[in-house]
């Protein structure tokens, strides 16, 4: 059975340190960076400082982030990065993880992440050959690996959409409820999809957020 090689893990979380901040609108208060999400960082004394104005600023807050990769595992290593990049760095470390481990970080990066969809970071590609490989019974909890056994063809499952969205995607619900709510949440006027799938089209059923989300391998 293969083994995480954790250094390896390790060495990948600590090269996306590195990567520059990139500025938004609302920069310096909001920046996009693997770990760090504005550019008010803290210092030795406890006070924030702009390292975008500064940037040696910025080594004292990435060396305690160094020290806690190099003492993490892989979970603890994947709730150090912001949200949006966990997709992308379980995506890096794939060919270095056990099955077991693939499936955990695949799984809390796709429950915590805002829009698996749509990440820029990580293309459709990349997540079919993720969903194609991973092992459904690591990525599915007990209950809810049985429940998906108990899926049958013909099944109807909902997706809410924002306006002008695309149609299709990976995660798709059981429930006209939770698709209406995720059509209606921004208040910008979504539609709700329906659906009939195959169970082979199912990769995986996850209701860890109470969402009884069907993951289809779209």
């Amino acid at each position: 059975m293969k083994q995480t090689n954790i250094q390896k893990i390790r060495e990948i979380a600590i090269s996306l340190l590195y990567i520059e901040m990139c500025e938004t609108e609302l920069s310096p208060l909001i920046v996009s960076h693997p770990y760090f999400d504005s550019a008010y960082l803290p210092q030795k004394n406890g006070d924030p400082i702009n390292v975008l104005e500064n940037p040696s600023a910025i080594e004292y807050i990435r060396n305690i982030r160094r020290r806690q990769i190099e003492q993490g595992d892989v979970n603890q290593i994947i709730g150090l990065i912001n949200k949006p990049y966990r997709l992308f760095y379980v995506k890096c470390c794939w060919d270095y993880m056990s099955d077991k481990d693939r499936a955990e970080s695949l799984k809390f990066a796709w429950i915590t992440s805002v829009n698996t969809n749509h990440d820029v970071n990580v293309n459709r590609h990349d997540i079919q050959k993720m969903l194609r490989e991973v092992k459904k019974e690591y990525f599915m909890s007990t209950s809810d690996f049985e429940k998906y056994k108990s899926l049958s063809d013909g099944l109807i499952v909902y997706r809410g959409i924002q306006h002008n969205a695309k149609e299709d995607g990976f995660s798709w619900t059981l429930s006209k409820e939770k698709a209406k709510w995720f059509a209606s949440r921004f208040n910008n006027h979504g539609k709700v999809v329906e659906r009939k799938v195959q169970k082979k089209d199912i990769v995986a059923y996850i209701n860890d957020l109470n969402e009884q989300e069907i993951i289809l391998n779209a």
